[in-house]
């Protein structure tokens, strides 16, 4: 290695560690005992809050998944929070005790995106009144679903939403006609069950008279 790699080296590594900024690391726990682990960026602003996003994981996958994007967003203004899910990541203890990922557990995680939100409400200069949330595989599906019973919800970008969902037995589908309002961008991947999904998605967001965006892009 040349001297001036040498040199050159150490200047760009200080510039990308410069280009992340850390998040707040932290604990809540649930009302039914489950502690739940999160990140929370927020931006500095001379006046006012900065509105949320709030990004949720696939079943079996981490908030750090969303690292890079949650540095984006915030980059541009937003407050972030990315969290693992019950039995997921570092959200693996119920009363102090480690617990397994079981089927049961995905019926109850909108307990565990409420905490958060409490958490984030709690901060200063985050606006948990104006909400994006973004969610893929059954972090989607939890999305719309939290979109549709609240307001604060402005815009969903749901990548692959389940509507059959074999873990909770829920007909997903139910929610989406409360959406046919709002900013709703749905990705789907060019499977056959996920074109299934966004033309069922579509379907229900336009008996409200509404109209739901649907993204087909290859799984490449």
């Amino acid at each position: 290695m040349s001297p001036a790699m040498l040199t050159i080296s150490p200047i760009l590594a200080l510039t990308l560690a410069l280009a992340i900024q850390k998040p707040a690391a932290f604990t809540v726990t649930t009302d039914d005992g489950y502690a739940i682990a999160g990140d929370l960026l927020v931006p500095k602003r001379k006046e006012g809050k900065a509105p949320l996003v709030v990004m949720v994981h696939d079943a079996e996958g981490k908030r750090t998944l969303y690292a890079d994007a949650a540095n984006k967003f915030f980059k541009a203004g937003f407050a972030v929070v990315t969290f693992d899910m019950r039995g997921h990541g570092d959200s693996n203890k119920k009363d102090g005790k480690e617990v397994e990922l079981k089927d049961e557990l995905f019926k109850l995680m909108r307990r565990d995106l409420g905490a958060v939100l409490k958490h984030c409400g709690d901060q200063a200069g985050v606006d948990t009144d104006t909400q994006l949330v973004i969610g893929s595989g059954y972090g989607a599906t939890l999305a719309l679903k939290h979109a549709a019973n609240e307001e604060a919800v402005k815009a969903v970008v749901a990548i692959s939403p389940q509507l059959a969902d074999s873990r909770t037995k829920d007909d997903n589908s139910k929610p989406i006609e409360k959406l046919a309002s709002r900013a709703v961008m749905i990705i789907t991947g060019k499977y056959a069950d996920d074109k299934e999904n966004a033309s069922r998605l579509e379907f229900y967001a336009k008996q409200k008279g509404g109209k739901i965006e649907i993204k087909n892009l290859p799984n490449d």
